[in-house]
């Protein structure tokens, strides 16, 4: 009897152990695995195929992007420079700045000229007329009533005795305090007084003269004001006579 279960033990130990060798031979074909058995000897050999690795597609990827972002990167900087060239043109270059210089230049020179060589001032005492007209008014001259010569504008006309009749030698900022009567147009005397009345060209342009002397009025004088006479004792009004009448 005892003999009888050890051999049924070593049976049982026998048959686990060729179950367990089967197990273990036997190989089962998955994904990316290939068999190939032979026949003879029915033994497998495995062969294994290695898979794409993730991580090397990923890094790739990875590589891909950092290449891209300069390209982009420069893109977007094109954009912005053209974007504010846009927005902040560049001025247009001046033109003509030369001719622009040039007549800035020849301005200011004329300026200078007519500061330093002031041009003889008009009376203005024709009264807006075309024409020269002289007059003559009753005037009050250091308490005496004479008949002075006028301009149309009531304006008393001056002779200067040092002038070098019939040449002017008042101009510049002479001139400016006595401005010379200049002639326009046709010289008109409005009455009939003795003397002469001419025209003359002086240094300070066609000059009415009585007589011979050139004719100025008084910068600081008012209509019928005689404010000039006797000034530096060479400045006096001119006085007429009225022309006499022969019957």
């Amino acid at each position: 009897m005892l003999n009888f279960k050890r051999s049924l033990l070593l049976i049982v130990g026998l048959l686990c152990a060729i179950c367990f060798a089967a197990c273990g031979n036997a190989a089962t074909p998955t994904n990316g695995v290939a068999a190939q058995g032979d026949a003879n000897n029915n033994a497998a050999t495995v062969t294994v195929v290695p898979t794409a690795q993730p991580q090397k597609t990923a890094e790739a990827v990875k590589v891909q992007s950092q290449n891209q972002q300069p390209a982009n990167q420069n893109k977007n900087q094109q954009a912005n420079q053209s974007q504010q060239g846009t927005q902040n043109p560049a001025p247009a270059p001046a033109a003509n700045n030369g001719n622009q210089q040039a007549a800035q230049s020849n301005a200011q020179a004329g300026d200078q000229n007519m500061q330093q060589n002031p041009a003889p001032q008009n009376n203005g005492g024709n009264g807006g007329n075309t024409n020269t007209v002289v007059a003559s008014a009753p005037i009050n001259v250091n308490g005496q009533t004479q008949v002075i010569l006028t301009t149309g504008n009531g304006m008393v006309l001056y002779y200067r005795t040092t002038d070098p009749a019939p040449g002017s030698t008042c101009t510049g900022e002479c001139a400016k305090a006595w401005p010379p009567f200049i002639a326009q147009g046709t010289l008109i005397p409005t009455e009939n007084f003795q003397g002469q009345l001419t025209v003359h060209a002086t240094a300070n342009g066609n000059q009415v003269e009585y007589n011979g002397h050139p004719l100025y009025t008084y910068i600081n004088d008012n209509a019928h004001e005689v404010k000039g006479q006797g000034v530096q004792g060479v400045w006096n009004a001119v006085t007429v006579l009225p022309q006499k009448q022969h019957w």
